[in-house]
């Protein structure tokens, strides 16, 4: 972690792994060869990482933004690394909710989830039990071990004060599935699987 940011770690232990095979990539989610900076393969992706995504501006392309959304609007950088499907809505993270999406009701993520939608493609992820949370973690991932993604949010941010321009992403995160409520973790990720 940087030193002077704000770093939020909500739900969803904030730490992911993303092996990188470009050939893969291109295959599965149809996309071009990056022509911007490469990334090495990171079996722990965690927050100011950079990580391939596929936004729904650029869907032919892989693109590298750095995990943990900061909003154009704010003043600092401020690593909002999980986007609650219900908002503040589902405080108890009851897994029978079917209630409003209160994700467009939170200012930070109102714009990116109307019109700033990405892929965070992931090999895996890794959870904890609420109390333990990373202290003991567990691995999820596929039964065949491929590659899939998970639903994310974008937005760009530019430092007023050295007009660096940083493209952030957020995961979105929803009630617990059956992996996750097995381990005892309240979030898991609102994933999306692609078949060949």
């Amino acid at each position: 972690m940087i030193p002077g940011r704000l770093y939020i770690f909500v739900y969803m232990c904030g730490r992911f792994v993303q092996i990188i095979d470009i050939d893969l990539f291109v295959k599965r989610f149809g996309v071009s060869r990056p022509e911007d900076r490469s990334i090495e393969s990171n079996y722990n992706v965690a927050p100011g990482n950079l990580a391939y995504v596929i936004t729904n501006d650029k869907p032919n392309e892989l693109q590298t933004f750095q995990f943990g959304l900061t909003p154009s609007w704010a003043k600092k950088p401020t690593y909002l690394i999980n986007a609650r499907a219900e908002g503040d809505l589902n405080p108890q993270n009851n897994i029978n909710y079917s209630g409003e999406a209160g994700i467009i009701r939170k200012a930070a993520f109102r714009t990116a989830i109307s019109s700033q939608r990405c892929l965070v493609i992931a090999n895996a992820f890794y959870e904890g039990p609420a109390k333990e949370k990373l202290n003991k973690p567990y691995l999820i991932q596929r039964k065949d071990e491929e590659v899939f993604t998970f639903a994310g949010i974008w937005d760009t941010w530019v430092n007023d004060r050295t007009g660096e321009v940083s493209n952030t992403f957020s995961v979105i995160t929803t009630v617990a599935n059956e992996a996750t409520q097995q381990i005892g973790h309240p979030r898991p990720p609102v994933i999306k699987m692609f078949t060949e």
